[in-house]
């Protein structure tokens, strides 16, 4: 996704300073980086967890179910910036 998002800023059929300047394109930008830094713990647990003999206590999955929660709240922005920068808002 990411990559695909780069091709685009670089060789896309809009000048890289549309993006630059379009606060929508940073909200975007800034909604990627929050899911993929909220997904370090969790991730991190699993890992955990799968190599456990025990089952996690009820305190680390309420912390991680929050965490998957807020991730699954923020998803959304994500496609309504898209669409808001393709019919040209925040240019």
């Amino acid at each position: 996704m990411l990559t695909a998002g780069v091709v685009r800023v670089l060789a896309g059929a809009k000048p890289v300073d549309f993006y630059v300047e379009n606060p929508v394109f940073w909200l975007k930008l800034a909604t990627i980086l929050a899911i993929g830094l909220l997904s370090i713990v969790p991730t991190a647990r699993y890992a955990r967890w799968r190599n456990a003999a025990a089952a996690p206590a009820l305190a680390e999955l309420a912390a991680v179910r929050r965490l998957v929660t807020t991730q699954l709240a923020l998803f959304p922005l994500i496609p309504v910036c898209a669409a808001l920068m393709a019919r040209g808002i925040g240019a």
